[in-house]
């Protein structure tokens, strides 16, 4: 039996990449906007509560970011990754598309890093028994999220490599 692990051969790049993709359109991004469902009875609970005013700007905030971010991904950016695999970017009429959605996504998860940053900074404020549902959302975006987004950055900078794209990754201050 042992011998049989030594013959599973890795996954390929393509493998590897479409199942990151998979796994954030089937898996993560369902149980993100489960969380995020959250939010209205949150609102409704604490609806005059004082403590919670920047929180619920954060969150809607939050939201938004989350389901634009996810719509360009999944509509957009996850079908041309998905095709770089077929055809040689170097002609494809696409490829500067490619790397300005590549950008604006980034910019994107910024935003929500610095969303979820700031909700962590809002919840420490709040009473402990108020804190669950924050804190979940915060979880969910702080490790399951970000973990899987570098996964998938790391297969994008592969593939590119790969494919021979040289993209010009400029800070936001340079920028």
């Amino acid at each position: 039996m042992e011998g049989d692990l030594c013959k599973i051969k890795p996954m390929s790049l393509t493998q590897e990449c479409h199942t990151i993709i998979q796994n954030i359109t089937d898996q993560l991004y369902p149980v993100i906007m489960d969380h995020l469902k959250n939010i209205q009875p949150l609102k409704i609970k604490y609806l005059d509560d004082d403590s919670f005013a920047n929180i619920f700007d954060l969150l809607d905030e939050l939201n938004d970011e989350f389901i634009s971010l996810s719509k360009y991904e999944t509509r957009l950016m996850f079908p041309l990754i998905l095709n770089l695999f077929k055809e040689d970017c170097k002609s494809m009429e696409n490829c500067n598309h490619a790397t300005e959605l590549q950008t604006l996504i980034t910019k994107k998860e910024d935003r929500i890093n610095n969303l979820v940053l700031s909700l962590e900074v809002e919840a420490e404020l709040l009473e402990p028994e108020k804190k669950e549902t924050v804190l979940s959302i915060i979880n969910i975006f702080a490790h399951n999220y970000t973990n899987t987004k570098h996964e998938l950055h790391k297969c994008i900078l592969q593939l590119q490599r790969k494919k021979g794209i040289i993209v010009n990754q400029k800070s936001e201050k340079e920028a």
